[in-house]
């Protein structure tokens, strides 16, 4: 797909819908709308370099946009090394947005090639106790289009995929380092939407999609875990 359809660019416009405007409101809203079409870059099918060697494990995380497969994000693991890596693909290639846990325990975030956070984990070895949050991104459709990554799933040791209706609501991905049978690093007033285990090394990766479900006037303290506010 790549691109808004007529009737989803309305809902983000927040136009009426198409049955409530007139016949001439409906000519000029699709007239601009072909004009927003054709000024609009083409999508560039570009597919990330995620392999380093030819041992890493590589866990994708997708969202599925009619026939497109676009790569959100991935989570690295280096057997050699001992590292994990959350990447995170932009249009800009030279931004290289990601997380990082060293053999050592040191936790990085960079962009840009420059280094931005860091601080000490625990040492991701056989020892590995607790949960190490490599980090926690907003997920949309529309995000998913516009990093313009596609997925090759042959590239990857697994594919998580995900529908536009599994983060239609306020979603965020989370990649979790944990120990054997650990817990996500869960936030309040958050469901999760679905989930996946990596269980081939120490520490784990748990991969986490949650949706927020804080309500204004209906959220306190009293019900900050609970996953059913309505």
């Amino acid at each position: 797909m790549g691109r808004l359809t007529f009737d989803d660019w309305l809902v983000e416009q927040k136009f009426p819908p198409v049955a409530d405007l007139t016949a001439e409101q409906l000519a000029v809203v699709r007239s601009t709308y072909e004009q927003v079409v054709a000024s609009a870059p083409e999508v560039a099918r570009w597919t990330p370099r995620a392999r380093s060697s030819p041992t890493d494990n590589l866990y994708a995380v997708v969202v599925r946009d009619g026939a497109d497969l676009w790569l959100y994000t991935w989570v690295r693991h280096s057997p050699e090394k001992n590292e994990f890596f959350m990447m995170i693909p932009r249009p800009d290639h030279s931004v290289d947005a990601h997380a990082s846990l060293h053999a050592g325990g040191r936790f990085n975030l960079k962009g840009f090639g420059r280094l931005h956070w860091k601080r000490q984990r625990a040492k991701p070895d056989a020892n590995f106790k607790g949960t190490v949050q490599l980090t926690m991104t907003p997920i949309t459709l529309k995000a998913a289009r516009g990093a313009m990554a596609v997925c090759d799933p042959a590239h990857f040791t697994d594919v998580f995929e995900l529908s536009p209706s599994d983060i239609a609501g306020t979603c965020t991905v989370a990649v979790d380092l944990v120990e054997r049978g650990g817990a996500a690093l869960a936030t309040p007033w958050s469901r999760i939407v679905k989930q996946r285990r990596y269980t081939a090394h120490v520490p784990e990766v748990l991969i986490t999609i949650w949706e927020d479900r804080y309500k204004p006037g209906v959220s306190n303290e009293s019900n900050s875990w609970d996953e059913d506010l309505s």
